[in-house]
């Protein structure tokens, strides 16, 4: 549950509720104390009860080797945030797998350069190295302990909503397919 004072519960399954949300993108998550607290302040006066996490791993594994280790000064920004915001009843929302940037080769694909945002997301469903990098991501971030809440975020309740992949539908990329000679030979295996 949220802020108690804005709680939805198991006990009342029948009771409809509404959430009105808004966006944070990218370096929105990584805040001071004082401007996470400011803007948690700001988000309830103006009747949000819901955040979508969104854009947030670029920043979340800045500087890191692999991809999947979070930047621990970045992580504690997001953790303070998370916090404040789930303290004062906002519900959150993210999706796994955004827009981080993967190199090729940390996927197994000798290629040079980061694999385009896209196409990891069609990539993911069928190549074993992307999905296991996507899975060493999820892992460690859901198995993290955000030090202000004291729960892991896969225990969060207030983390209410989770996307596997921000718009992992194949049929979005159609045209990437048919270029990309390891998505065909992934698929195929």
């Amino acid at each position: 549950m949220a802020g108690s004072s804005r709680a939805v519960t198991a006990n009342s399954p029948d009771t409809p509720r509404r959430f009105y949300g808004v966006n944070l993108c990218f370096g929105a998550h990584y805040l001071s104390h004082a401007e996470s607290d400011r803007l948690a302040d700001r988000l309830v006066r103006l009747g949000y009860n819901a955040l979508r996490i969104h854009h947030y791993e670029r920043d979340l594994v800045q500087g890191q080797s692999p991809t999947t280790k979070l930047n621990p000064q970045k992580l504690e920004q997001f953790d303070y945030l998370m916090a404040a915001l789930i303290q004062r009843g906002i519900y959150l929302t993210t999706d796994l797998y955004v827009s981080r940037s993967v190199p090729w080769r940390e996927v197994g694909i000798d290629r040079d350069g980061q694999i385009p945002m896209n196409t990891f997301k069609i990539l993911a469903p069928v190549h074993a190295g992307a999905f296991e990098n996507w899975k060493q991501f999820t892992r460690a971030l859901l198995d993290h302990t955000n030090p202000y809440t004291k729960r892991r975020y896969a225990d969060e309740p207030a983390l209410a909503w989770l996307a596997m992949i921000n718009e992992g539908n194949i049929g979005n990329f159609y045209r990437d397919l048919v270029t990309f000679p390891e998505w065909t030979r992934a698929w195929n295996q």
